[in-house]
């Protein structure tokens, strides 16, 4: 018996091919352009469709799962999904938990040569499964939900780099670390960069009560990059079936504009 197929590029492609077809899966990401999941779950229970949702998603953060849930998914998968773990669901259709427990805003970059489309769409999901990993670390130390932005993958020469980093915002003062890293024949250089008005943020979520100078911030900032560079590199290492050595963590600036930094 023939099955057909659709494909949607984000959430509201989806619920117009949904009210046009009668669907009786729906694999559902979490974060997508146009609409997310959760406004894709939120309209299918406002319409009241007969679909059955799994989630599949890298975002992987207990309140995630539970959100989902409670919006009406049968099951959330992480990503990437085991065809033996999907096959049973399906034929069973027994909701089951996922392993484990499971703000940055958009800014323009300069124009630049454009990846091949189907390569940018894998550099993207290995990017979006490994920040999910970050974000599920993250979330647990600090028991915060973290909202995960859609990955930027682009190519950009060296020369066009400054112009990109000084778009994220060129007046506020940020500090700045990077760390190299290099495996089988790939190589590259993680950056983290924290806004001045962060710090009292991540001072509270990690509960230091002192006064917070540069040594302190220093610090702050060096902890939250190893958390976040070591569970993205990890992530992406797990995917593509490799290991990277990471070199020693260098600060590139304090309390700088971008320019600065």
């Amino acid at each position: 018996m023939a099955t057909d197929h659709f494909f949607a590029g984000h959430g509201a492609d989806a619920l117009a091919t949904l009210k046009r077809q009668a669907i009786d899966w729906l694999f559902l990401n979490i974060n997508m352009p146009v609409m997310d999941g959760y406004q894709v779950l939120t309209e299918l229970q406002k319409l009241q469709l007969p679909v059955r949702v799994i989630v599949v998603s890298g975002d992987i953060q207990p309140e995630a799962y539970e959100r989902v849930m409670a919006m009406g998914a049968l099951t959330f998968l992480k990503k990437p999904v085991s065809a033996a773990e999907l096959s049973v669901f399906l034929q069973t259709t027994e909701p089951e938990k996922p392993q484990g427990n499971l703000q940055r805003r958009q800014h323009k970059l300069p124009e630049v040569v454009q990846l091949d489309a189907e390569l940018r769409d894998i550099f993207q999901e290995v990017a979006n499964v490994a920040m999910g990993q970050a974000g599920d670390l993250l979330a647990r130390l600090l028991n915060v939900f973290v909202k995960l932005p859609i990955p930027n993958v682009n190519l950009i020469e060296v020369s066009e780099l400054t112009m990109a980093l000084a778009s994220i915002d060129p007046e506020s003062k940020t500090s700045a670390i990077c760390q190299g890293f290099i495996g089988s024949g790939v190589a590259g250089e993680a950056l983290l960069i924290l806004t001045d008005s962060s710090f009292q943020d991540i001072a509270r979520l990690l509960n230091y009560h002192g006064e917070l100078n540069s040594a302190v911030e220093l610090e702050l900032l060096m902890d939250v990059s190893n958390i976040l560079i070591g569970a993205v590199l990890k992530g992406i290492a797990e995917q593509v079936d490799m290991s990277f050595s990471q070199g020693h963590p260098v600060v590139l600036g304090q309390h700088a504009t971008m320019q600065g930094i």
